[in-house]
């Protein structure tokens, strides 16, 4: 299981979530429950819909927020509130989110390649990134192999961007 956690700041301006999206997020432990309160303070205001609901979210107790339980409920309920439509393209937001944050921050990982195929396994092996994965996609693993890949990685972020609004 992969322990990255995605910064609000981070995500809010590479891609326009919705409420489910956030609920995802959270659910496979990318985003912490404070990022659905800032989430919540971006959204105020926005359209006027679910305004009390927010406010009671951005209300919460610290020590609430931090344990996460009553924020995964009013995140629940936000969430219902996002047509079925939308909600299908909540996991390739996630997983572009994730791969986009590992690319930014390699340096923090040993084998950025490892951690790709990884996040492959934990999305259900998406056929979208298959391509990215080493074992997979090349029997050449020198560094001519690695190079083709991340160019590969290079390629699927920056189409990922134009889907999701980030280029």
């Amino acid at each position: 299981m992969l322990k990255i956690m995605i910064p609000t700041s981070f995500f809010l301006e590479k891609v326009k979530l919705n409420w489910h999206d956030i609920q995802l997020g959270i659910q496979m432990g990318y985003f912490s429950s404070e990022a659905a309160i800032d989430f919540a303070k971006q959204e105020i205001g926005s359209d006027g819909k679910d305004e009390g609901t927010l406010i009671d979210l951005i209300c919460l107790p610290k020590i609430e927020i931090e344990l996460g339980l009553l924020v995964n409920e009013y995140v629940e309920v936000l969430a219902q509130g996002v047509f079925e439509e939308k909600k299908k393209n909540s996991k390739d937001k996630i997983l572009y989110l994730v791969l986009l944050w590992i690319y930014e921050n390699q340096e923090e990982f040993e084998d950025p390649l490892v951690v790709i195929s990884v996040a492959h396994a934990e999305f259900d092996y998406p056929s979208s990134i298959s391509n990215l994965i080493f074992y997979r996609a090349s029997k050449d693993q020198t560094e001519v192999g690695r190079h083709v890949l991340f160019r590969r990685w290079e390629k699927y972020l920056r189409e990922e961007a134009v889907r999701w609004g980030g280029g």
